[in-house]
């Protein structure tokens, strides 16, 4: 089982371990991105936020990156 946050601090937290992979602007979009979440309830776990560093620092595409998802789900 992955260990899911509870809160938006939890979930920045581990976005914070990128930071040094991350552009300012990177950093910020996917800030924005587990803002955007935590108002739905949704928080980030450090798969999902991996996942969205690759994605924003283009070591994967987007369509890669919903490959993984559904394969997770679908597993």
């Amino acid at each position: 089982m992955i260990n899911t946050p509870i809160n938006k601090e939890e979930s920045i937290a581990i976005l914070d371990e990128y930071k040094n992979k991350l552009t300012p602007e990177q950093y910020r979009n996917i800030e924005w991105m587990i803002g955007h979440l935590s108002i739905e309830g949704m928080f980030p776990n450090r798969v999902e936020i991996d996942r969205a560093v690759r994605t924003e620092t283009k070591i994967i595409t987007y369509e890669e990156a919903t490959a993984e998802i559904l394969n997770i789900r679908g597993a």
